[in-house]
């Protein structure tokens, strides 16, 4: 089967005649890399043939899935005649993957693929405890992701990162145009042309970089870690600058702001604290602190540091004053996780701000327009931490609670009825509330009735339910109890 030119110019009568079942019938013989450009040269040749050429590449990627109508997705901005090339390449790419690290698997590359790369729902996976190695292993360049639509590119990314590879998750972010490393500090964000794909690709890029930095449990001195972080805050600044909070509260919008504005919160306190403990001492042009040097002082590490925890604190409180106000009903679980985890990203910049006056032994000037806590001494923000992060856990464990789930961790991980986002938010909470109650007791700042250990114990269950042992965020707070509570753990699988 084949389109030459002679057949473009010569009378279509008789092609028109064909049904169009016959036509998907021919196409769907056809190669992927063949498909497209066939259908290309049917379509000048006759009108209407888009239709059998996408029904036919629609046919060939779910025969090449192994998967029923109806459950491969496809965006607006995608054709079937492409997510057919996608379709061959992604499932060569996991066979190659496949015969590399798990040969006794080879025969799941489809399934591997079409529930990564083309959300598959309820594919089974006997390798999904090696899926993270597995999937770590991936060319995605091979997969022919640049033919899919931006919102697979970001789906895909999200399903990485739940696996806890961060690192691949933001690199396919970044390879697919949002770069926050390049040479324009702020990509994609020009005035009035923002895209809403931008914004959340440019948060999920931050989050990835962030979750990554803090599942390695200490701060080092490393140059991936410094490029990551200073990445992190390039990707921050252009996804707030990206999604402004809008002037009347729109749930999309609202929410969307929020998220940028606390992913931005959480790169700017792990900046603020590496460059005051002098981890790190040159960031990147497009991650500089966007302050200038107080009056009579010269840009020092201390200066710098608190520019970065100013930046942090004006966007968390700006987004925690906006989510505090009246006018949102909708989203209700959605706006409370938004708060919450505002509200402990706070928290975690004053502990980071305060493990770097206890470094320095300085007062930090980080609250130019506000005394609410007093002199900012490091005991100051050790006990403001503490109330930001417990407020957080006690607020949102309330509305949990609320749903009446099981009081068996393992019920409740998988109730329903409680968002998973939620849970995993408890986890982070929980284990940075621990984490700061060991630093105040070493500052002689004890929290009566409170034990770290109990938080530990809370993070380390629920986490072990929600990503199994052998996770990194499992791992982090299994590290953090070793060294706060002297707890060791020979097998995690037990």
């Amino acid at each position: 089967f084949s389109l030459s030119r002679s057949t473009m110019s010569m009378d279509v009568a008789p092609i028109l005649s064909i049904p169009a079942h016959l036509w998907v019938e021919c196409l769907s013989f056809l190669r992927a890399e063949d498909m497209h450009a066939a259908g290309t040269r049917l379509c000048r040749s006759l009108a209407g043939a888009e239709l059998p050429a996408e029904a036919a590449a629609h046919f060939r990627v779910l025969s090449v899935l192994r998967a029923t109508g109806g459950t491969v997705r496809r965006w607006p901005s995608e054709r079937w005649t492409r997510l057919y090339a996608v379709a061959w390449a992604s499932v060569a790419e996991m066979y190659r993957v496949l015969a590399a690290y798990a040969p006794d698997h080879v025969e799941q590359a489809t399934d591997l693929a079409a529930s990564v790369v083309f959300g598959v729902a309820n594919v089974h996976l006997p390798c999904l405890d090696r899926a993270p190695v597995i999937l770590a292993c991936v060319e995605w360049k091979s997969c022919r992701l640049d033919l899919v639509a931006p919102a697979r590119i970001i789906r895909i990314a999200s399903e990485l990162a739940d696996l806890g590879l961060w690192r691949p998750a933001s690199d396919l972010l970044r390879a697919h145009g949002r770069d926050p490393g390049s040479s324009n500090p702020y990509p994609g964000c020009t005035i009035g042309q923002r895209s809403e794909e931008d914004a959340d690709a440019y948060t999920m890029i931050c989050k990835f970089l962030i979750d990554r930095l803090y599942s390695a449990t200490y701060v080092n001195e490393s140059a991936d870690d410094a490029l990551d972080l200073c990445r992190a805050v390039a990707a921050g600044r252009a996804a707030v600058l990206n999604a402004p909070f809008p002037a009347t509260v729109v749930p999309g919008e609202f929410l969307r702001a929020a998220y940028a504005s606390l992913e931005l919160g959480r790169a700017t306190s792990l900046m603020g604290q590496h460059v005051g403990l002098g981890v790190l001492t040159r960031p990147s042009r497009n991650a500089e602190p966007i302050h200038t040097p107080p009056e009579g002082k010269r840009w020092s590490a201390q200066a710098k540091s608190e520019s970065y925890f100013r930046e942090g604190l004006e966007n968390l409180e700006n987004s925690l004053r906006r989510m505090g106000g009246d006018g949102y009903t909708e989203e209700p679980w959605k706006m409370e996780e938004a708060f919450a985890a505002t509200l402990a990203a706070r928290g975690e910049l004053l502990y980071c701000a305060s493990s770097v006056s206890d470094h320095l032994h300085q007062q930090l000037d980080i609250f130019p327009r506000s005394r609410k806590w007093g002199t900012v001494t490091a005991r100051n923000l050790t006990h403001a931490s503490l109330s930001d992060l417990a407020r957080s856990f006690c607020r949102l464990q309330t509305k949990i609670d609320s749903c009446g789930p099981s009081p068996d961790v393992q019920r409740a991980c998988a109730d329903p009825s409680v968002p998973r986002g939620a849970l995993i938010l408890q986890v982070q909470t929980a284990k940075d509330l621990a984490k700061v109650m060991g630093f105040a007791s070493g500052m002689g700042n004890v929290v009566p009735g409170h034990r770290p250990s109990v938080f530990f114990d809370y993070s380390l269950v629920v986490c072990i339910e929600l990503f199994g042992p052998h996770h990194p965020s499992t791992k982090n707070v299994k590290r953090l109890l070793d060294h706060h509570v002297g707890t060791e753990f020979e097998d995690l699988e037990d």
